[in-house]
């Protein structure tokens, strides 16, 4: 790193150290076990401004977007643009208002209004992702590495890449000063969209709903003409999550222990015990809190995924395959630890994607939202 040319301390204590070549090193002051440590990179921080596309590039990218008639008895591939939009749950869609009036037996067991459950918000803004090149980017290269796409080009033939998204914190400097202080998380807070996990899952999966296998295999079959053995196709279910299952409540509660504070208190045994009893009581408590939330967040996630997940299909670009088979990594520029290569995997172009839209301060993409505001 370059010789440090700047130091600036304001009144709260958060140090900020600049350097030649415009890199800053922020240190806030011990609020916890250990100091915060935040950098930037000018060089980060102007590539990051050169990939944002413009409002009009969204706006063309969503317009062109191909999207097949929800039809079954139609399934004709077209420009989103073109296509008409149910007015209730906004996420069906029809060439015609013949097309609509056919469909609405099937369509009315699973139209409810848009907005209805606060659950809604990772898809509204996974859909807004999808106006990003960058983002599709990533998302097509998750599929990529997920089935080799480069050395198998129908591996993903009749599969669907289910996204699971989510929210997160949007400030992660604010959200990790309330941790270190011990501070309960602002259920107010803003958010932005986050990819929690992805996996290949089949056409024909129970989980599937009916009508998305039926639309992914309409959208596919209308795109068949545009492709080659170089340029797969792949098709991305978009869910929201119901709750990690590798990060759900424990089957029980832990067991209490006697911690240091504990031992350094002499007690009775009659004492100790009360103590005991206590921190039970306490560990029952956060425990049935955890189950109960983890719980509510599946009940409200299955239906929304019922009605209102959907897909997207995507052509894998010749330098995408091209690339995959003549580079395993990435060459990822970070403002602390510069350039640094990176293996690419469904992981890590996943977590790049988090990366790309947590770094957008403007909200330039519209990936950000207000939880209440949304409720």
């Amino acid at each position: 790193m370059l010789d440090q040319t700047e130091v600036n301390e304001n009144p709260e204590g958060v140090e900020t150290k600049v350097y030649e070549d415009g890199t800053t090193i922020t240190t806030r002051p011990r609020q916890g076990p250990v100091p915060q440590l935040f950098a930037t990179s000018n060089e980060v921080r102007e590539k990051y401004q050169r990939d944002l596309p413009t409002r009009g590039e969204r706006k063309n990218n969503m317009a062109n977007m191909p999207e097949a008639c929800h039809n079954s008895r139609c399934g004709k591939l077209q420009a989103r643009s073109t296509l008409k939009t149910c007015s209730q749950c906004k996420a069906a869609y029809y060439c015609s208002p013949q097309c609509q009036k056919e469909d609405w037996k099937d369509h009315k067991k699973r139209c409810t209004p848009a907005g209805e459950s606060p659950a809604e918000l990772p898809l509204r803004l996974a859909r807004r992702a999808l106006g990003s090149d960058r983002l599709v980017d990533y998302l097509t290269f998750m599929a990529l590495t997920t089935w080799d796409l480069h050395k198998d080009p129908d591996a993903g033939n009749d599969k669907l890449l289910e996204v699971v998204c989510d929210v997160q914190v949007a400030d992660l400097m604010a959200y990790m000063s309330r941790l270190m202080a011990g501070q309960r998380d602002d259920d107010s807070a803003e958010v932005c969209l986050n990819i929690e996990r992805i996996g290949a899952v089949s056409l024909d999966d129970p989980r599937v709903p009916e009508h998305i296998s039926r639309t992914a295999r309409d959208v596919r079959h209308g795109m068949a003409r545009a492709h080659t053995r170089d340029t797969p196709l792949v098709t991305f279910w978009f869910t929201v999550s119901g709750g990690d299952p590798d990060h759900g409540p424990l089957s029980q509660p832990d067991s209490p222990y006697e911690s240091e504070d504990d031992e350094a208190h002499p007690r009775t045994p009659e004492e100790k015990t009360a103590r005991m009893e206590e921190k039970r009581a306490e560990a029952q408590k956060e425990w049935e809190e955890q189950r109960n939330k983890f719980n509510a967040k599946a009940d409200a996630a299955a239906p929304v995924n019922a009605h209102k997940s959907f897909t997207h299909t995507a052509i894998v670009q010749a330098w995408q395959t091209k690339l995959a088979r003549e580079r395993s990594y990435d060459n990822i520029e970070s403002g602390l630890m510069g350039r640094v290569k990176e293996e690419r995997t469904p992981n890590s172009m996943r977590q790049q994607f988090n990366n790309f839209v947590r770094m957008d301060k403007k909200n330039t993409l519209k990936l950000r939202a207000y939880p209440a505001r949304n409720a």
